[in-house]
Formats: structure tokens, C-alpha cells, sequence
């Protein structure tokens, strides 16, 4: 089917993502079109959620709200859901891998899109839940209503897709999927014109391997905030993140947050953050000492440091004479400087027993207030 570019331009100027997805299945010239086009989708927000079985997908535009989940079905096959503020709907894609099914139906977004994200998002997680899906009533009568529908049977008057989903898929482990997600990220990435440009960003990963290889595709200049998490709750400090300051354009992350990854890189090379929050392998004194400076001398700028450490090169005591007067209370020391003819007070706060030190600000009355200290 041969149509000119005007008409197929106008189409897509006055269809929804939903009805872009279902035209890239009419014909070639419909796909090739659309595959090809730089049609401002106006989104602002993307969010993955990657599981074992599942790869659930929210998108967030000026036109609204659109949620996608792709589940695997037994036989090598897709479970899609859609919803929007007026659609919910769930068919069978027959003979796709469910990751694949992903990249090919969101993937030409994420290839063409030019503005800037305000949000990316990837959350990963170890189980699959199937509650996120919210199956259309009235469809699933219509299912349970026929006699075998997609290996269903409507004798099953209980019948719960939810547990259904989870027996079929109770096998499978997130690593693989997610090994797959983030090749399928890159190969779309790296297929772009130009630089993926963010402003904020927020990773669950399993490895660091996985953020570092699609890190080179995204324009960190463009990143305010990043946050890059273990997927589990068991933080892996032999997993180590000292790559991510090869990057290039890394330096222009202000707000950096790394949870449950070490870094063995010295600290004075993230001490151009305004905001950060790292576990490192060795703090010293010097390290705290430059860190107080940098707060005071700019405190327009620095906003908040959270850093755990493994090893604190200094005697406790020698600390507490250095630093001067503290208060403390829970198992944390806690020092005060004043910011003169200012109501800010930057608070240092040490816990040796949990190993961290935090510096912020307090702009009310003063917590505590230590002696001066030449700098």
C-alpha cells in the first residue's frame, strides 16, 4: 500500500500511541513510516518494571497516562495488557518473546524521541506480580464463557488468572530476562541519531554492567539526579560501581546516589556533587575535613552527603578533638557550624557503630553549635 507522506503524516498527527501500535501491523508502508518518522510523542516520563515473566511499561505524555505489560505465556508466546484513561484491553501475541515484544512496540519511541525526558525509570524485581495487571471484567466472562481459551478452562468457576500466571511462570529467574531487557536498552540506544537526554534517572540493577552499558548512549550532560539501587535489599559491596567515573560527562551529575554497591574510588573524586550519597572502601579525616570546607565555603551550592564507609583511617578520639564540641544521642555524634549572617547551620553527623557520616543543612535553631575552627 503506497500512500504519500502528507496523508500519512496528517494519520499520525491525529491517532493515539494506541492506534500508532496497531498501524505499524496494517502494512510495511505504515511501519517503515512510523519506524522512520520524528513525531514528537510529548512524553515526559518512562517507567520499567522488569520481572521474571514480566516487563510492565508506563509512559506519561501531555495526552495522558499509558501502561503496557508483557507477560510470557507458555508455547513461546506474549500476554499483552494496555490501559489507558479509556482503554483495557488484553490480547495473545502469538510466537513473540515477551522482551522482544517490548523493544519492538516501544522501541521505536525510545529511537526517535528528541526532547528531554523529565523521568526514566527501570525497577527491577525478583518475583513476578501479576496484580499490577487489572484484567477487563467483561472480557474475562468472555473468556470463561468458552470452553479453552488459551488453555483455560471455564469449568473453573474460581478460576484466578493471578495464580494461573504465577504457576506457569514459578521457574523462571529474573537475571535472564533482565540480561535480555538491557541488551534489547542498548541495541535501541545505540541505533539513535543522537544522545538519550534526561533529567532524571533512577536504576534497580542487578550489576553495575548493566547500567555501564547504556550509559554511554544517554547524555549525562542533560542528568540532574541519578540514583542507581541494588535490585535486592542485600547491599553486595564486592560488586563494585568505580566505573561510573570513566563515563564521559559524568562530572555534570549533580545529585548522584548509589545504594548497595561499593566504590573503591578515592572520595574526593564525587566532591563536585552538590548532593550525593556513596559507600566507599576508606574515609580519612582530611576527606571529612575537605568535605566541611567545601560545605562552608559554599553553601549555596552543597546540599546534602550521605557516605557509608567500610574503613575510617582516623582514631575516633582524634576526630572528635578535631571536629570540637558535639552532642550525642543514639549512637551519633552530631557537630554544628553556623554560616554567619545566615539562618543555615551545617550539622556533621557520625555514627562509628553503623559507619557513616551525613552533612546538611539546618536552617532553623541551631541542633548544636561547636567551637570555631580555622580552615
Amino acid at each position: 500500500m503506497d500512500m504519500p507522506d502528507l496523508v500519512m503524516r496528517k494519520i499520525m498527527e491525529n491517532v493515539d500511541f494506541i492506534t500508532i501500535l496497531k498501524l505499524r501491523k496494517v502494512c510495511h508502508a505504515f511501519r517503515n513510516f512510523i519506524d522512520d518518522t520524528t513525531q514528537d510523542y510529548r512524553l515526559t516520563h518512562i517507567q520499567f518494571s522488569v520481572y521474571p515473566s514480566m516487563i510492565s511499561v508506563e509512559m506519561r505524555a501531555s495526552w495522558g497516562l499509558i501502561g503496557l505489560h508483557y507477560v510470557r505465556y507458555k508455547g513461546g508466546n506474549c500476554l499483552r495488557h494496555v490501559t489507558t484513561d479509556c482503554t483495557n484491553k488484553t490480547n495473545l501475541m502469538k510466537g513473540e518473546d515477551f522482551v522482544e515484544a517490548v523493544f519492538d512496540e516501544i522501541g521505536v519511541i525510545l529511537k526517535i524521541h528528541k526532547a528531554p525526558l523529565e523521568d526514566l525509570s527501570i525497577h527491577a524485581c525478583n518475583s513476578n506480580d501479576f496484580r499490577k495487571i487489572s484484567f477487563d471484567k467483561n472480557i474475562m466472562k468472555k473468556w470463561l464463557n468458552t470452553n479453552w481459551i488459551f488453555g483455560w478452562c471455564s469449568r473453573q468457576r474460581d478460576y484466578n488468572i493471578e495464580k494461573h500466571l504465577s504457576k506457569m511462570n514459578k521457574d523462571f529467574l529474573l537475571k535472564p530476562t533482565a540480561d535480555k531487557f538491557y541488551d534489547g536498552l542498548e541495541k535501541i540506544l545505540r541505533s539513535r541519531d543522537s544522545l538519550m537526554r534526561l533529567k532524571c534517572m533512577a536504576a534497580q540493577v542487578i550489576i553495575p554492567q548493566y547500567f555501564l552499558k547504556i550509559a554511554p548512549f544517554i547524555d549525562l550532560k542533560t542528568i540532574k539526579y541519578l540514583e542507581l539501587m541494588k535490585e535486592s535489599d542485600v547491599a553486595n559491596k564486592e560488586l563494585k560501581f568505580d566505573k561510573i567515573v570513566e563515563l564521559d560527562n559524568w562530572e555534570c551529575i549533580q545529585d548522584l546516589r548509589i545504594k548497595g554497591f561499593g566504590i573503591t574510588v578515592p572520595v574526593e573524586k564525587f566532591l563536585h556533587k552538590s548532593s550525593l550519597k556513596i559507600s566507599i572502601s576508606t574515609i580519612s579525616m582530611e576527606d571529612v575535613l575537605l568535605i566541611q570546607t567545601n560545605f562552608l565555603n559554599s553553601p549555596s551550592f552543597f546540599e546534602e552527603y550521605t557516605i557509608h564507609y567500610e574503613h575510617l583511617t582516623t582514631d575516633v578520639d582524634e576526630l572528635d578533638s578535631i571536629l570540637g564540641y558535639f552532642t550525642d544521642a543514639y549512637e551519633e555524634k552530631c557537630w554544628g557550624y553556623a554560616i554567619p549572617e545566615t539562618d543555615k547551620t551545617l550539622e556533621i553527623r557520625h555514627s562509628s557503630s553503623h559507619r557513616y557520616f551525613t552533612f546538611t543543612w539546618d536552617e532553623e535553631e541551631p541542633f548544636s553549635r561547636s567551637e570555631d575552627i580555622d580552615f
